[in-house]
């Protein structure tokens, strides 16, 4: 790993049309338009994961939270060509111990094939029942 990056929540370093083509080239933001991730980025806290030189961003991160009980880690991202190389846990770690989130329940949806990845940083598969409504499809009378 060259120079370790480093993570930042300063918004003013997001590259927010990067972070669009993300979340919607996602498979679980490609619903979403360029102005709710827009919204949704200055709603809540983003973690950007940046190499040292030229600050070019190489991930991110959003989280909801209420600051004391709850938060939902959500649009974990990192770029493609940075993947397999340990920045994920960088920016993972980062998320994890922030002050907003250690102290709450933190839930995030993903596939299986992720589980072991956040299962290193405390997650772990809740035993319980999720509901889920989702805003595109109109709800069956």
């Amino acid at each position: 790993m060259p120079d370790r990056p480093y993570v930042s929540l300063n918004r003013a370093l997001l590259n927010l049309p990067l972070v669009t083509s993300w979340i919607q080239s996602s498979y679980w933001g490609s619903w979403q338009t360029e102005e709710q991730i827009k919204k949704a980025v200055h709603n809540s806290m983003c973690f950007g994961l940046y190499a040292r030189a030229g600050n070019t961003q190489m991930g991110f991160a959003r989280v909801v939270s209420d600051h004391a009980a709850n938060s939902m880690l959500t649009d974990m991202f990192i770029a493609e060509e940075y993947r397999g190389q340990g920045y994920g846990k960088i920016l993972l770690d980062a998320v994890v111990a922030h002050p907003s989130v250690a102290r709450t329940i933190c839930i995030l949806a993903c596939r299986p094939d992720r589980y072991e990845f956040y299962k290193r940083a405390g997650f772990a598969i809740a035993p319980v029942e999720l509901l889920k409504r989702n805003p595109v499809v109109t709800p069956t009378p």
